[in-house]
């Protein structure tokens, strides 16, 4: 389905739908949810996210480090995620804009032996305007999208509408 999706050029949004999954949940920044829906989270700039995979459950975070949630919400996205799934059957994938804001979750993630199953980081600072496509693109920096689907543990990223990586399950 990954190629079709490639070479189709359709959304993540399309996919989802074509799927046969007839509710989809927004994770809108800043915020997070927990759901056995599909998730899809968009204009993810210098913001970092975390997917917390479950069995049939997933959570998924959208966070700059200027919001006041920011030391604690990840905190929150485990515990939450936790309670419909059991602690060791989560893992983790990560994408990012702010490395620091990266590498702290990562370091949580860590702490509270959560294995991250794959990662994204563009080194997005935080405190960087947005600038043109043309201007982002010169510097290496995407505006990203996820996917997320629960019931398959499938993870989609869409860096700038032109490219998809499926970062969960990864690709033999």
């Amino acid at each position: 389905m990954l190629q079709e999706i490639q070479e189709s050029r359709r959304t993540l949004f399309e996919y989802a739908r074509r799927a046969g999954f007839l509710r989809t949940d927004s994770v809108n920044y800043p915020n997070q949810k927990v759901s056995c829906n599909p998730m899809i989270s968009e204009r993810y700039r210098n913001c970092n996210g975390v997917v917390l995979l479950g069995d049939g459950v997933a959570g998924c975070s959208h966070y700059d480090m200027n919001d006041k949630s920011f030391y604690d919400y990840l905190d929150k996205l485990v515990l939450d995620t936790s309670r419909a799934n059991d602690w060791n059957d989560l893992g983790a994938i990560l994408i990012g804009g702010d490395v620091y804001h990266f590498s702290r979750n990562l370091g949580i993630l860590r702490q509270l032996r959560i294995p991250v199953f794959g990662s994204y980081c563009d080194g997005w600072p935080e405190d960087t305007v947005t600038g043109t496509k043309a201007e982002r693109k010169r510097k290496g920096y995407h505006e990203k999208s996820l996917v997320v689907i629960p019931c398959t543990k499938e993870v989609f990223l869409d860096l700038d509408g032109e490219n998809i990586l499926k970062l969960h399950p990864l690709l033999a």
